[in-house]
């Protein structure tokens, strides 16, 4: 059985994680379903993540990223639950990540 990422937060390491135990699974067929939920450590970094997507993001994760910060902040965690990416691609340690937007 391959050794899982050290980092869970990054979502690239768990899709290959998840990949090599589909690979090694007996079974033709196999299914694993997870939904993980990434979020930045502090309401500053959750911020600077969804002002990085609205920055670099594409015009329809602009636009998500806008009515984030538009939000309350119940609002906000709901579009966060709702689009995880946000925080997964545009968040700490993602080479788009800008505290300073």
């Amino acid at each position: 059985m391959p050794e899982p990422p050290s980092n869970w937060r990054d979502i690239f390491a768990l899709r290959d994680y998840v990949r090599q135990v589909a690979k090694k699974a007996r079974h033709r067929y196999c299914a694993i379903v997870l939904k993980p939920f990434l979020y930045a450590v502090t309401e500053k970094q959750t911020l600077a993540s969804i002002k990085t997507a609205h920055q670099y993001g594409g015009s329809f994760l602009s636009k998500i990223a806008a009515a984030a910060l538009a939000g309350d902040p119940r609002n906000r965690d709901r579009v966060l639950h709702a689009f995880p990416e946000i925080i997964a691609k545009y968040g700490p340690g993602s080479a788009f990540y800008n505290e300073y937007l």
